[in-house]
């Protein structure tokens, strides 16, 4: 569709030795920690569902014994990631990848490129499919909403529902 459309579609690899994943749970659970930090002292999140291991009634309470030094360690890291992503990223006007693509997720969790998903249709099983539009350039999200939306445009996937939601 795309293609079809005038678009340059041009494959990339993002790198996989950034370790983007593990970065990014690290900051991701004491950021959570630090935002939920009334909920957990307050014990209200006892009340919260799913209160096994790695869920987020615990991950709040486990990131609370993060050591600092690990937490800055991983902060410089995330600042090396974003000067290595970068000229990558940058190359590119808006790239593609499908939503739940670990690497280019995490990649752009830490580096702050903006993203915007939209529904791309149905999986064979009739659960609903989506895709992602990364911005090559922070702070451009002018460029990836025109894009979003000329794909809306060709496509109507956002116009259609899953089955069990039409009745």
């Amino acid at each position: 569709t795309l293609k079809n459309a005038g678009v340059n579609v041009i494959p990339i690899d993002f790198p996989s030795n950034l370790h983007t994943n593990e970065l990014l749970i690290t900051i991701w659970a004491a950021e959570s920690a630090a935002a939920f930090d009334p909920l957990t002292r307050s014990g209200e999140d006892e009340k919260m569902v799913q209160q096994w291991k790695s869920r987020y009634p615990n991950m709040f309470r486990s990131a609370r014994f993060i050591p600092a030094v690990e937490y800055l360690n991983v902060c410089r890291l995330r600042y090396l990631v974003m000067q290595q992503a970068y000229p990558l990223l940058s190359q590119y006007d808006v790239i593609i990848v499908p939503s739940m693509a670990d690497e280019p997720m995490a990649l752009t969790c830490l580096t702050g490129n903006p993203c915007i998903t939209l529904p791309s249709g149905f999986l064979e099983n009739g659960s609903p499919a989506s895709i992602t539009f990364i911005g090559g350039s922070l702070y451009n999200e002018a460029t990836i909403t025109a894009f979003a939306k000329k794909f809306q445009q060709l496509t109507k996937y956002h116009m259609q529902h899953p089955e069990m939601f039409k009745k």
